[in-house]
Parts: C-alpha cells; sequence; structure tokens
C-alpha cells in the first residue's frame, strides 16, 4: 500500500512541476474538431485563422450558437490564444449540454465539445481539466477523435512523466 502511495506521489509531484513543459508541447498530435458547414468552417479549414476569429466574433455577438463557439475555440487554439480558446470552448460545451438529447448527434457534439476544450485546457497547462474533459468526451461518445485525443493525452503524460522521473 505504501509503494502505491510514494508512486502516486511521484507521478503527481511530475506532472505538477512538468505542466509549464507540457503546455509548451505542440497540439498537432489532437485531432480538432470544426463544425462543418457552418458560417466560416471552410476559412478555418484552410487556415484562414485571423480572419475566420474576426467573422466569427461579429456573429457570435448576435448569435451565440453551440456552431459559431465550436469554430472560435478552434480558430483561437490554432493561433495560440489559448485563454480566449477556452473561453470560447467553454461555451460551446454549456451549448452542447443543453442541447435536446433528442437529436442524433447531440452525445457526438457534445463529446467534440468536451474534447476540444480538453485541448485547450491542456495547452493552458490544467492538466487535470483536460483528463478529466476527454474521460468525460470518451463516456458519452467514443468515437475516433475521443478516442485518439486521449491516447495522445496519454501518451504525452506518459513521456513526460518519465523523462520528469529520469531527472529525479
Amino acid at each position: 500500500m505504501r509503494k502505491k502511495s510514494i508512486y502516486f506521489t511521484a507521478i503527481l509531484f511530475s506532472l505538477t512541476m512538468s505542466s509549464s513543459l507540457l503546455a509548451k508541447t505542440n497540439i498537432d498530435a489532437f485531432k480538432i474538431a470544426v463544425v462543418e458547414d457552418s458560417f466560416s468552417s471552410k476559412n478555418i479549414i484552410n487556415g484562414l485563422y485571423h480572419s475566420s476569429i474576426n467573422k466569427l466574433t461579429r456573429y457570435n455577438r448576435n448569435a451565440n450558437t453551440y456552431k459559431s463557439n465550436m469554430n472560435l475555440c478552434v480558430a483561437y487554439l490554432k493561433v495560440g490564444n489559448i485563454q480566449k480558446s477556452t473561453k470560447a470552448c467553454r461555451a460551446a460545451v454549456v451549448s452542447a449540454e443543453s442541447a435536446s438529447s433528442k437529436d442524433d448527434n447531440a452525445d457526438y457534439l457534445k463529446a467534440l465539445s468536451y474534447s476540444n476544450r480538453a485541448i485547450a485546457r491542456f495547452k493552458n497547462s490544467d492538466i487535470v481539466g483536460a483528463i478529466a474533459d476527454l474521460d468525460k468526451a470518451v463516456s458519452i461518445d467514443a468515437n475516433d477523435i475521443t478516442d485518439s485525443n486521449l491516447r495522445v493525452m496519454k501518451q504525452k503524460l506518459q513521456l513526460n512523466t518519465e523523462a520528469t522521473l529520469k531527472k529525479l
């Protein structure tokens, strides 16, 4: 029992000490979900992030929707504005949670919003929140995106923990 406690403490310590290093890692390994066929989604897919942000923020003042918040979340992530990305991702999660569960895609979209927010939290050094969001995403709808992102997150954490433990 004591051995498990020491091991857990070491992992927790290494995660805490290395969270800023993790946040500096590239997010390209993650799959970030854009709501296709929605306002400005083609621009985001084509890498026109700044123009998408401008259009979406103007649009979002009048129509604060799940789709616009999801796409803002992605665009802000791509340009490195983590605080605004986290805020937009949070708004997308709230919108997804309030959506009718009768919609066939409701669980899928809800899972994607948690997955995107997990990536924003990861980049904001909120490792515990990121893991919680990915666990929640997979529990809602285990699909290719959520499963892949959880696997990537665990790999990044494991590699980082191993590197930190070697330094100790």
